[in-house]
């Protein structure tokens, strides 16, 4: 109902009913976002790439067409081989993985 109504919802309502991935306090926004941007900087950028296509991807296109990208998306993913094995080596020494973007 919320489109063709255009209701409005505040924060906990949103949440709720599954538009917001989180509620955080006001207080605690900035600290909250700057934590989720360090967990997303720290993931392969290649993936992290391949994402992002991904979801204006299926913003801009039909179901079966935004599909088939992110078919086609998680093998361009999994292509990247340095990230990967990078990703595998640091798990098994324990370190933070160092990558390249390819």
């Amino acid at each position: 109902d919320l489109v063709m109504t255009s209701r409005r919802v505040d924060a906990e309502e949103a949440y709720r009913i599954g538009l917001l991935d989180r509620l955080v306090p006001a207080g605690e926004l900035m600290s909250t976002a700057r934590a989720l941007a360090e967990q997303i900087c720290s993931l392969p950028p290649s993936a992290v790439r391949v994402s992002k296509r991904a979801i204006r991807r299926a913003l801009e296109s039909d179901f079966v067409e935004a599909t088939h990208y992110e078919t086609q998306a998680g093998g361009l993913a999994r292509r990247a081989r340095h990230d990967g094995e990078e990703s595998r080596k640091a798990f098994a020494e324990k370190r933070k993985p160092k990558y390249l973007g390819r």
